[in-house]
């Protein structure tokens, strides 16, 4: 099995990983039916299956979209929780304990794959089985990611550093022990269906049928980040290609297609890599837009020390809790914002319009009698 996506209705770009997000989540219910599932049988009632269906989609989501780049996988899903409406709880309480949630799930990833990377010079289906240590030693992993990603989430350093911090972390820490002895053993049939489906994607949508590579992996990254920063949409199929593909169309009428040009869904992986932010764009720098109470406006906060300008304080895109889009108050970073946005939408749009004219190719050659096409 291995994946495709067709994305016809794709609009906010910030939110396409969390399509393809929704997306894993069917592949798991697919999975969790299979026979030949590896990880044990979770009947819709049990609470667990809510909770591996989505670390499994995590998993997929940084294997696929984030090429196991930690770091700006982190980023981006801290920033795009903290600007969720989710991220809100009732009350301080609820807010700690959704939190913690999804740090949890965050890490149990993170943490696994941390490991088989730094064991494992390729990413094959065979498992680390040992992640240094019992639940005290994976707790202090934990507790040390915390600190490093908990300042992307807005309300962080109010609940964690604030007045109540003793409480936020002690339950922090008591929930983290109880749900990663249960969680963790998943993990390494997880683990096996997510880099079996994701070899499968590459060995038949990205080579040819003796094995090579349809095209130069490397050099349509390259491409893809040349297009961002000069704001064009990116070709799929280069002169060349097509003027190989009508040769062959006249000489076999049996050719696929498909052998020819990028991949939609390795290069719509591409975009999106390219288009999230650095986490080194933001070291050192405030990430939150802070609004005030009453009237909501913007309060720039200056420092404490003024060993840096003014402008070299922030980062080019805020968090703005409860919007969907970071704000950026620098028209420069917002000019290049938008050329991403729209090498993107342009990009899919050109997708959209081909998996259309295939689709109508299809329905015609099945719905048709076929004595039309002689």
């Amino acid at each position: 099995m291995y994946f495709e996506a067709d994305v016809p209705h794709v609009l906010h770009v910030p939110s396409y990983s969390d399509y393809l997000h929704e997306a894993f989540h069917v592949i798991f219910e697919a999975l969790s039916t299979s026979s030949r599932f590896q990880i044990p049988l979770l009947q819709p009632s049990n609470p667990t299956k809510s909770h591996v269906s989505e670390i499994f989609a995590v998993l997929m989501s940084l294997l696929f979209v984030f090429r196991l780049d930690i770091d700006k996988f982190l980023l981006h899903s801290m920033r795009r929780y903290s600007s969720s409406s989710m991220s809100c709880g009732k009350d301080d309480c609820e807010t700690v304990v959704r939190f913690t949630e999804v740090l949890i799930r965050l890490f149990i990833v993170v943490d696994y794959v941390t490991c088989v990377s730094d064991k494992k010079s390729q990413m094959k289906s065979t498992m680390c089985p040992d992640l240094g240590g019992g639940v005290e030693t994976a707790l202090q992993r934990f507790i040390v990611m915390v600190k490093n990603v908990g300042p992307w989430f807005s309300d962080y350093r109010r609940l964690f550093l604030g007045p109540g911090r003793t409480a936020a972390w002690e339950y922090m820490r008591r929930q983290f022990c109880t749900v990663h002895v249960v969680l963790r053993d998943y993990m390494p049939g997880l683990w096996a269906e997510a880099i079996g489906i994701y070899n499968s994607y590459v060995r038949d949508a990205l080579c040819h049928k003796n094995g090579a590579f349809r095209y130069d992996l490397q050099e349509s990254r390259r491409q893809v980040r040349l297009a961002m920063e000069e704001g064009r949409p990116v070709q799929r199929y280069l002169c060349e290609d097509l003027k190989g593909l009508m040769r062959s169309l006249s000489e076999d009428k049996n050719i696929d297609i498909s052998e020819i040009g990028l991949d939609p869904l390795d290069l719509l992986c591409n975009l999106f890599y390219e288009y999230a932010q650095d986490p080194k764009e933001t070291e050192g720098k405030v990430i939150h837009l802070f609004r005030s109470a009453k009237s909501s406006n913007v309060r720039f906060r200056k420092s404490e020390t003024h060993f840096k300008r003014e402008s070299e304080l922030w980062s080019d895109f805020l968090c703005d809790k409860g919007a969907t889009a970071a704000f950026c108050p620098v028209p420069s970073s917002r000019r290049k914002r938008l050329k991403k946005q729209i090498v993107m939408l342009k990009t899919l749009w050109d997708i959209e319009s081909a998996f259309k004219s295939r689709r109508l190719s299809d329905i015609i050659s099945d719905n048709w009698p076929k004595e039309v096409f002689l």
